[in-house]
């Protein structure tokens, strides 16, 4: 990079991928182009923003990636545009294979690494091709080790916990001694070399490229079975190119009769039934989740990674005593719009948006179809506010009420308002012609 840089500053300051955002432009002479407030979540505003300010840099946790590129146009170009960078989360292939699409002659680049060393510690150029995409290999001043459960390294392809060495990893957390010596420390067949432990799981790859598998923290024990979220998780992936981004949490009120439960997003609709039969012949039986769903987008936190915890607040079956089912043309077309948005089958008029899944990213996508197909005038602001079908249709025809009313009162506001310019004009006239006598 250098003096000609346009970088587009849009992550939240408490996402560590912010610092390189905002210094780097100003380490190099480039130029740092802020997005508005918000705008980080309208695609469409991204776009327009991207080519105005002929932005040549610009950064995306892949789920945002997603939504981006589903709202962008198929004819969309980009002058400028040289480097896309992605952190944050797993980068999946049909992602990637959509971003190659979409935005030809752009570099995509995979990055990965934790605050606690500095941010980034690994890089990897995606190429259009690969079927599976690594997180690259060791950055600059940067030493990388896989350890075993035993304290060994682990050889190539062998899953261990991915530790970080260099002058960028800190010395600490702040008042929190007992946890920085758990996760800051040596390895015996290490002396000298202090390491830190990532919670991450990965393997080495022959090309000396890391693969990530996913975090250790996600292993659990269920009804004896030690199980890692994370094998789960990538043989879901595994399973088509379509899915995009994958959660399997663990689900119940009581220890005996918590479930696996498998929460995926994908390009298009997945058959639950063909997807678990395909993990019964990948995976031991303990393995296989019971429940599948498919939403739109997994809810995210603030710092735009998968949100665990609201996936296991989530209810396994949805409502059916109170379910209304639409009737007028008008319901059946909202309610075949919010089907394809949170990709569902069924749907009652009084069912909530956010409760069916839907966040921050699938409510673009709704707003967009709303848009085009409903009122070109529905504002994002109103979808959070009217969630079910039943409510916007209660708020739509009380604006309409409204504006009908307002356009029968338009033509005698205009002809008061004409009254009035006149009499203003008769006034000025005549203290012109005093003006002139004077």
């Amino acid at each position: 990079m250098d003096e000609n840089e346009v970088v587009l500053q849009k992550t939240t300051y408490t996402f560590d991928v912010s610092v390189w955002e905002l210094f780097l432009p100003l380490m190099i002479g480039g130029v740092l182009c802020f997005a508005k407030p918000g705008g980080e979540k309208d695609p469409e505003y991204l776009y327009r923003l991207i080519d105005e300010q002929q932005i040549t840099t610009l950064h995306f946790v892949p789920s945002m990636l997603a939504a981006f590129l589903h709202t962008l146009p198929d004819d969309a170009s980009f002058s400028r545009l040289k480097c896309c960078i992605c952190s944050g989360e797993e980068l999946s292939i049909e992602v990637k294979d959509r971003f190659f699409r979409k935005m030809p002659g752009v570099e995509l680049h995979n990055l990965y690494g934790p605050t606690e060393a500095s941010i980034d510690v690994t890089a990897y150029e995606v190429q259009a091709a690969d079927r599976l995409i690594p997180i690259g290999k060791p950055v600059a001043n940067t030493r990388l080790y896989i350890v075993t459960e035993e304290g060994g390294l682990a050889p190539i392809g062998v899953p261990g916990e991915l530790c970080i060495a260099g002058i960028q990893v800190a010395k600490g957390y702040l008042n929190h001694p007992e946890l920085t010596a758990e996760t800051f420390r040596e390895l015996p067949l290490l002396p000298g070399e202090r390491l830190y432990f990532t919670g991450d799981l990965a393997r080495w790859l022959e090309d000396g490229n890391i693969a990530y598998l996913g975090r250790k923290d996600t292993q659990i024990k269920l009804r004896g079975f030690r199980i890692e979220l994370g094998e789960i998780e990538s043989a879901i992936q595994s399973y088509s190119d379509q899915i995009e981004t994958v959660a399997v949490v663990s689900q119940g009120a009581q220890a005996e009769n918590k479930m696996l439960c498998a929460y995926f997003s994908a390009a298009e609709p997945i058959d639950p039934a063909r997807l678990q039969a395909y993990l019964q012949r990948h995976l031991p039986v303990y393995m296989v989740p019971v429940h599948y769903r498919q939403l739109a987008a997994l809810p995210l936190t603030s710092s735009g990674k998968t949100d665990r915890k609201a996936l296991a607040r989530l209810p396994l079956s949805m409502e059916t005593e109170r379910a209304v089912l639409p009737k007028t043309a008008l319901e059946q077309q909202l309610s075949l719009i919010w089907k394809e948005v949170l990709q569902i089958e069924k749907l009652s008029i009084r069912d909530d948006f956010f409760q069916l899944g839907g966040n921050s990213l699938s409510v673009i996508h709704l707003h967009k179809l709303l848009t085009e197909q409903i009122d070109p005038d529905i504002s994002i602001a109103n979808l959070y506010r009217y969630r079910t079908i039943e409510s916007f249709l209660a708020y739509a025809s009380h604006k309409a009420h409204t504006d009908k009313a307002q356009a029968v009162a338009a033509p005698e506001r205009k002809e008061r308002l004409a009254q009035g310019n006149a009499k203003r004009s008769q006034r000025l006239s005549k203290r012109k012609g005093i003006n002139k006598d004077e």
